[in-house]
């Protein structure tokens, strides 16, 4: 249950503070603050976000509704491009709860801190962004007792961390809010500001209540959603249309008879007119192409500037919309998509990769499906279902290894180095060893019956580990001799119940967890368990998990000698910056840059170092060198 502690500091500023806290359906909440000098623009803003996210925002893809709604938001701050002024002063958030999951977007110097169970105080905005529009999203999970505080400001400007602690150090969502308002009343006083606190506590139903308290809000949940909502006002609407038909069921039959005259009679006028309109039409629309067109080009003109890149984008892909629905200039328009979609592309950060001869490490004679790609002593090898091609050095030959032992209807899923060999793990949940000298062996476990029937498998500091059975957990396999120990699960019962299904997992030091749903958390189990939600921020529009299918299944990838961390997701390589070079300190990942595979599909990677990709394909292996400078990546 999500408690909110709601106020208001007035220190008679000039600025106008809105905010918003909707229900939008069963574990769906919405918050909106908005700052501003204009109150005319805090109103109508505040309007069309709640407007907005009622209309696109429903339960079951959450990331890509919040998405388009904030594209809806921003066409609407566009329209006020020319009040510079006004815009410049507006200070905001859109904030969604979703279950144990959040999202938000901010304009300027709206904020939000997490505050965990290990009492850290991370803020999760980013401190070097200030767009003028929601521009980005950043994502991440609130646990059980933990809180998340909004506000028109940037309160750790204002407060130390340790006031932001010793405020909600009470556990009791009304009383720290008290105490933080308390302090800001001694430490601020140049504007208004809306402090919004909001507590998980999935204890606070059942504590002290009585059964009744019980029975009436289970009972209450049922109907508090859209769809029984909305159901409800259909079968009131009914009702009153019921309760006037037999007072007026002649005066119905005469209107549904003049009615049905009106239809025939346009029927018939329309076939007149219509030759001399589609005359018409044609020509408007030949002029609306010639308008999209110059749109497109005034938004590549303007990819400094997001607000007018958004309004001229907004403009030619509703002009698009509206010729193919006529099915006109079909081949035209075909043009201009593909114009617009390397347009957002190179808006969103997203550099195609092209296939040359300069970048080709090794061709396969004829294609051939990727598990793995790895490294060996610096040394490329790929491994495939049934074999391993390597070591791969470009102008020279390769040899691929099959294993003769391996049953014909098990494969290879997935591999992983362990020192000099490389484990792999197949189909039937066995675990296979290819030592350096090119030689397959099986490798035995202990003191259990057999291996995990794992889709992954990781090693760090010569143990491995892997899933279990519910794909929730972590098995870490201590080896002993030529053998391993039974696994030891990494994870509390309660964490991988909250988990639910891990998608990839990737050690630095610490473990990073992908999970099905994007997020990312982060484990650590010395010198005491903690498990860390780590915030992802300035998300691309394309992070999108809710369409995945098994077989692609993105995965996360980090090393305690990388610098970024990278990720797998759709033929795409993303590059994130970790919020600090230490790998126990890290809160947050910055969204950097991602590449995308144009003619070749990316079947896996390896990141041999910062700066330099290793791309598997069927058709071959190819690398990618790449520079970042001052968080913006170039391609080399």
């Amino acid at each position: 249950m999500l408690e909110t502690d709601i106020r208001k500091l007035d220190f008679w500023g000039k600025n106008t503070v809105k905010t918003q806290h909707v229900n939008l359906d069963d574990d769906l909440d919405c918050v909106v603050i908005i700052s501003s000098k204009d109150d005319k623009l805090s109103d109508l803003l505040s309007h069309k976000i709640i407007d907005a996210v009622l209309d696109k925002v429903h339960p079951k893809n959450v990331y890509k509704d919040f998405s388009n709604a904030l594209e809806n938001i921003n066409s609407f701050i566009s329209t006020w491009g020319n009040s510079q002024e006004k815009i410049k002063w507006l200070h905001a958030i859109v904030w969604i709860y979703n279950k144990k999951s959040f999202l938000f977007s901010s304009i300027w110097e709206a904020s939000c801190y997490l505050y965990n169970t290990n009492s850290d105080i991370i803020e999760v905005t980013d401190k070097e962004e200030k767009p003028k529009n929601f521009s980005f999203i950043s994502q991440g999970d609130v646990a059980d007792g933990e809180y998340i505080i909004l506000s028109n400001i940037r309160l750790l400007e204002v407060l130390a961390k340790d006031d932001l602690r010793d405020g909600l150090s009470g556990w009791n969502i009304k009383r720290s809010g008290e105490n933080i308002e308390q302090i800001l009343y001694h430490e601020f006083e140049w504007k208004n500001l809306w402090l919004i606190s909001l507590h998980k506590n999935i204890a606070l139903l059942w504590d002290g209540n009585t059964w009744w308290d019980k029975f009436v809000y289970s009972f209450y949940k049922i109907f508090d959603n859209r769809y029984a909502k909305e159901f409800f006002g259909y079968l009131l609407h009914l009702r009153d249309k019921l309760l006037q038909k037999s007072q007026k069921t002649r005066q119905y039959i005469i209107a549904a008879g003049i009615i049905v005259a009106i239809f025939f009679l346009y029927t018939i006028l329309s076939w007149f007119f219509q030759i001399a309109s589609n005359t018409q039409g044609t020509e408007a629309s030949k002029q609306q192409l010639v308008e999209a067109q110059a749109s497109i080009v005034a938004a590549s003109e303007n990819l400094n500037n997001p607000d007018m890149y958004s309004l001229n984008i907004e403009n030619a892909e509703t002009i698009i919309q509206k010729l193919e629905e006529q099915e006109l200039f079909l081949w035209d328009i075909s043009i201009l998509k593909d114009n617009l979609s390397v347009l957002q592309k190179q808006f969103n950060g997203i550099s195609p990769f092209e296939v040359t001869p300069e970048n080709t490490m090794y061709s396969f004679s004829s294609p051939m499906d990727i598990v793995k790609i790895v490294s060996i002593s610096n040394k490329i090898y790929v491994v495939h279902p049934k074999s391993i091609t390597g070591p791969i050095i470009q102008g020279e030959t390769s040899d691929n290894y099959v294993f003769g032992e391996l049953a014909a209807d098990d494969y290879f899923i997935d591999a992983s180095v362990n020192n000099t060999d490389i484990v792999i793990m197949t189909h039937a949940g066995k675990v296979v060893n290819f030592a350096k000298n090119n030689f397959y062996t099986y490798i035995d476990v202990t003191n259990q019956t057999t291996w995990e029937m794992s889709p992954i498998i990781s090693s760090y500091a010569g143990n491995l580990y892997m899933l279990s059975d519910s794909k929730s957990q972590i098995l870490r396999h201590k080896k002993t001799g030529a053998s391993y120990d039974a696994g030891v699960s990494y994870l509390t019962d309660a964490d991988a119940n909250s988990i639910w299904k891990i998608l990839s997992i990737a050690i630095d030091g610490g473990i990073y967890i992908l999970k099905a749903d994007g997020t990312v958390v982060k484990l650590f189990r010395e010198p005491e368990y903690r498990l860390e939600s780590i915030v992802l921020n300035s998300l691309p529009k394309n992070y999108e998990f809710w369409d995945i299918k098994a077989e692609f299944a993105p995965s996360v990838r980090a090393r305690a000698d990388l610098k970024y961390v990278y990720m797998l997701l759709k033929n795409k390589i993303l590059i994130f910056k970790p919020s600090s070079d230490r790998y126990q300190d890290v809160k947050s990942l910055l969204y950097l840059w991602q590449v995308e595979g144009k003619e070749v599909v990316i079947d896996d990677f390896y990141v041999d170092n910062d700066g330099e990709i290793f791309i598997a394909a069927k058709n071959g292996v190819f690398k990618l060198e790449f520079s970042v400078v001052e968080n913006k990546v170039v391609l080399d």
